[in-house]
């Protein structure tokens, strides 16, 4: 299987526990964001614009840490490049990665975290809008793929 270029790839990274005391809860998140970026690129990819792009993921183990939370984030961000992260596990890590991730305009996604520092109108805007034409009835199908979904800002 021959890899797509790197200019046709978006890099989503993920830092979580995968060691540690949160290891229960970190395995997870790289778990979801592994089978959706499966199914994403079976699908043929995400659109943006004209252009269609595979997803790769890219993770890295927090083992935990915070110290270590911080310097994955800061790899993930500056030498590969990636478009969004996922993570993390615990309010803490989620509020030290936002000071990496938003001055990068990296897009961070925070699922166990609501915090209002977090959450607030300046986090969450302009907001990203998500589409696919995906169905869950689809998924043991031996229809064609559905087309790849489609990223825009709103």
């Amino acid at each position: 299987m021959q890899m797509a270029a790197a200019e046709d790839t978006i890099k989503i990274g993920v830092v979580a526990a995968e060691s540690g005391a949160f290891v229960s809860a970190g395995h997870t998140l790289p778990a979801g964001v592994g089978l959706a970026v499966k199914e994403i690129n079976d699908a043929g990819g995400v659109k943006v614009g004209d252009k269609t792009y595979k997803v790769e993921m890219v993770k890295r183990d927090d083992r935990t840490d915070i110290s270590t939370a911080i310097a994955a984030t800061q790899e993930l961000v500056r030498d590969e490049k990636v478009s969004a992260i996922f993570g993390s596990e615990t309010h803490d890590f989620t509020l030290a990665m936002t000071k990496i991730t938003q001055p990068a305009k990296v897009i961070q996604f925070a699922g166990n975290s609501t915090l209002a520092k977090i959450l607030n109108p300046q986090s969450v805007a302009p907001a990203l809008r998500i589409t696919t034409s995906s169905s869950p009835s689809r998924r043991n199908s031996s229809a064609p793929a559905r087309p790849p979904a489609a990223f825009s800002a709103c």
